[in-house]
């Protein structure tokens, strides 16, 4: 066998009927899903908490500001998980998605809204991650949105320690 590219891979000829389809939910139960969210949930604590001791007291506008294309990414990522939901016809997870989404939106709203002392303030990250392990839990998910959510899991853990411990550091 000589060692030219188009021979390296024969398997790969009229191979385009065996490309797996991504909308199959993983095999993985829910308990593994839970736990790589989980996972990055404690990743993300750990990185809002280091971000904030390394930057110390900042304005609090400049937090809003530093933050806001934070909540974009993570606005987006539950975007593409409703897209996915949509695509793939999954009503119960599309209405678990839609949740999230809310979640997300209501969270910058509270913390413009009430002041640090009101417990109207600190009702946004236990929403969020309550409807993120929601849909982690109880809806069957593609490869794709797992992803997504571990990732939106770290970044929302990320941004209630930062704000969390702003709030502790009295800023």
């Amino acid at each position: 066998m000589s060692y030219v590219a188009y021979e390296e891979f024969p398997a790969r000829r009229g191979a385009a009927a065996q490309i797996p389809e991504t909308n199959k939910p993983l095999p993985a139960g829910w308990f593994d899903r839970l736990g790589m969210t989980l996972g990055a949930g404690a990743i993300g604590l750990a990185l809002g908490f280091a971000a904030t001791m390394a930057f110390g007291r900042v304005d609090p506008m400049a937090t809003a500001v530093a933050s806001g294309p934070l909540y974009l990414i993570a606005l987006h990522l539950a975007g593409r998980t409703i897209a996915d939901a949509i695509a793939r016809r999954a009503w119960f997870t599309l209405g678990l998605a839609c949740l999230l989404c809310l979640a997300l939106a209501a969270w910058p709203l509270a913390l413009f809204i009430a002041p640090p002392s009101s417990p109207d303030f600190w009702f946004g990250a236990p929403l969020t991650l309550s409807a993120l392990l929601a849909l982690i839990v109880v809806s069957p998910m593609s490869p794709g949105a797992v992803a997504r959510a571990g990732l939106l899991s770290l970044l929302v853990a990320a941004l209630g320690a930062h704000q969390a411990t702003l709030f502790i550091m009295g800023a």
